[in-house]
């Protein structure tokens, strides 16, 4: 299990230290594998640190569709004349771990951890952490591997708040949200996602005919045969490409799927409906300043840990105004210089940091208004946050760099502060 760790380890810091716009992995859309940075960020030595909160996708995790795989295997049985590949392969998921976390996930929150551990020395300390997670075992899992790697024995004692599975406001707003529900409720709201796949279907038929000889492809079989590509790859990075799925999908092809994938992405949770995207994310919103204001008021807590799904993540990521493009994204204005690029923005462990430093001298508590809405800037000039992305920083718009002040931070959030999420959601 060790020397699998180790090789698995070192197949990532290969991968995620190399070059070139046309690598493989940079195309697997939300199922890439956890991109970790090559150098651990530092803190800003110059000010104090009071405060980490976290917000992470799970882990790689198995596919939650496992019958889709299941008939993909009998169409290719019905194939004559394939290689030996095609020929032997059977499905290797299994229904009974249908969406469950895989040991890459596990060894991905572990890592995670482990980094933030070295980042912040005194902050993420299991006496002053709050941890919380969505209803199902693959988030929960994740949350226990991060925390069990963080806190070793102490984990125990740490308890991890698991949101309702009819109704979690906070890390699975999607499913509460009437006026989302309503939006994506018959399809129409992904008509972009339709006239691409229209646009791209032919050429990505006669091209999967011509490298794997398998006739009368359905958009699911291809869709199918890009996350298996994408699954191979994240397990075995350095041999998917000659001898797997991915053999058999060309650069192009890759580059019409991730687009697929991006389409669905923005206009299910991202800026393709930025008014519902964003006030669904308000009470994850308030909940995060609320920890804020509780550090500088009283310094507890010092690290919040929050797991859920990419579904979590993307809104998040549009509330904060971070990889909106100037132009929308079409079926017939495809970019690929574009900002809003799943592998990129939620890939599996995706995760968004919230840091908190004290950069004054002056000591401002005596000016915060108990259970305020209203953020005075002289009340915050001392204070700081940094937004970390996938453990890189990030600058917000109008901040200038990656450290913002803590005031100009509440202002381009304040209008979901403290809101009422039913009446904004017209439920």
């Amino acid at each position: 299990m060790l020397l699998f760790k180790l090789i698995f380890t070192f197949c990532l810091i290969l991968l995620n230290t190399a070059t070139g716009s046309d690598q493989l992995f940079s195309f697997l859309g939300s199922k890439r594998f956890y991109p970790a940075p090559a150098v651990n960020p530092k803190i800003d030595n110059q000010c104090k640190l009071l405060q980490v909160q976290l917000v992470s996708r799970h882990g790689t995790r198995n596919p939650t569709d496992v019958e889709e795989y299941i008939n993909l295997q009998k169409f290719i049985g019905d194939h004559e004349g394939l290689d030996d590949f095609l020929k032997n392969w059977h499905s290797p998921f299994d229904p009974k771990m249908e969406g469950e976390l895989l040991l890459q996930g596990k060894i991905e929150m572990m890592q995670l951890a482990q980094r933030a551990l070295l980042r912040y020395a005194g902050i993420i300390d299991p006496n002053s952490t709050e941890v919380q997670s969505t209803y199902k075992s693959r988030v929960i899992n994740s949350a226990k591997y991060f925390t069990e790697a963080a806190f070793g024995a102490a984990a125990k004692d740490i308890p991890i708040k698991i949101g309702d599975k009819n109704r979690d406001i906070e890390l699975r707003f999607f499913d509460s949200c009437q006026d989302y529900l309503d939006l994506h409720s018959n399809g129409s709201s992904i008509a972009e996602v339709n006239k691409f796949i229209e646009l791209s279907s032919n050429r990505l038929k006669q091209s999967i005919l011509n490298s794997a000889k398998l006739k009368n492809l359905t958009d699911e079989h291809i869709s199918s045969l890009y996350t298996l590509c994408a699954y191979q790859f994240n397990f075995d990075p350095l041999n998917s490409k000659d001898d797997g799925f991915c053999k058999y999908l060309s650069m192009d092809n890759l580059k019409d799927l991730e687009y697929i994938n991006d389409l669905e992405t923005y206009y299910e949770y991202g800026y393709g409906y930025v008014e519902i995207h964003r006030k669904m994310t308000c009470a994850l919103i308030t909940s995060i300043v609320n920890n804020i204001k509780s550090s500088i008021k009283s310094g507890f807590p010092k690290s919040v840990l929050k797991f859920g799904h990419g579904e979590t993540i993307t809104p998040l990521l549009v509330a904060l105004g971070l990889y909106k493009d100037s132009f929308p994204l079409t079926a017939s204005t495809r970019d690929n210089n574009r900002k809003f690029i799943i592998s990129t923005v939620a890939p599996f462990g995706s995760n968004v940091w919230i840091e908190l430093y004290k950069c004054g001298t002056e000591d401002d508590l005596m000016l915060l208004e108990k259970d305020s809405k209203v953020f005075p800037p002289q009340v915050y000039t001392d204070y700081k946050i940094r937004i970390m992305h996938n453990e890189v920083p990030v600058t917000l718009k109008g901040c200038g760099n990656s450290f913002c002040s803590l005031d100009k931070f509440f202002s381009l959030v304040e209008d979901l502060v403290g809101c009422d999420f039913d009446k904004v959601c017209s439920n």
